[in-house]
């Protein structure tokens, strides 16, 4: 029996060369990728992460699976301008 699905859809790693620590806003990340699959804010600092995800899963139930996801968070200090971000890349197969 064959399986297939989809999480959002693919992040484009390309576009991610226009954020600068410092001078980026959590405005212009959302007009880039538009809302995140999660928002997580630190009560004790004021930092927030905008999380952006995406997996496509495709096999058998009784076979291989291939699993592809893609993953991006975002940082940001609490007057919303970005510290850092971090991008995981998955694409393996399952036995």
């Amino acid at each position: 029996m064959p399986i297939e699905r989809t999480i959002n859809h693919p992040i484009d790693t390309s576009q991610l060369g226009q954020f600068h620590s410092g001078v980026t806003t959590q405005t212009d990340v959302e007009r880039v990728y538009g809302p995140p699959a999660r928002t997580i804010t630190n009560s004790q600092n004021g930092h927030t992460a905008l999380v952006y995800a995406y997996s496509h899963v495709t096999g058998s139930v009784f076979g291989a699976t291939n699993v592809n996801a893609q993953g991006v968070v975002f940082v940001f200090d609490a007057n919303g301008c970005l510290i850092s971000y971090q991008t995981n890349n998955t694409n393996d197969n399952v036995h």
